[in-house]
């Protein structure tokens, strides 16, 4: 899935009603705008209680997925800037001298790559 998809996506849970959205009485999808004031009204009804709770299960995880992908990607893009310093050591390795492999390593060890460069 594209970035363009999933942003879109992240909008339209975003501009979705606010508030707890629950299961009603008579397979109603509610929303309590004022947390636990039991002011609530209905979105959806629906003819299954199982769509029931997947309507209202969507407001609170859809951005949950969102944000577990995120972070998914953001490791990986860490793994790949990490994997290519690893494949760079393996050539200095494969070409220096003893002292330039000994820095190399040292380097990779004791000093932080590009990994980071996203999360400043």
């Amino acid at each position: 899935m594209t970035k363009g998809k999933l942003e879109a996506i992240r909008q339209r849970a975003e501009a979705a009603t606010e508030g707890e959205w629950c299961e009603g009485y008579d397979h109603y999808v509610l929303i309590d705008n004022f947390k636990g004031s039991y002011q609530t009204f209905g979105i959806a009804r629906c003819a299954r209680k199982e769509d029931t709770e997947f309507i209202a299960s969507a407001r609170q995880d859809i951005p949950a997925l969102l944000d577990h992908i995120a972070e998914i990607d953001r490791k990986l893009r860490k793994a790949e800037l990490i994997i290519g310093r690893v494949e760079d050591l393996l050539s200095s390795i494969q070409h220096g001298t003893g002292y330039e492999v000994y820095d190399e390593v040292y380097r990779f060890i004791y000093e932080e790559g590009d990994e980071n460069a996203d999360d400043r």
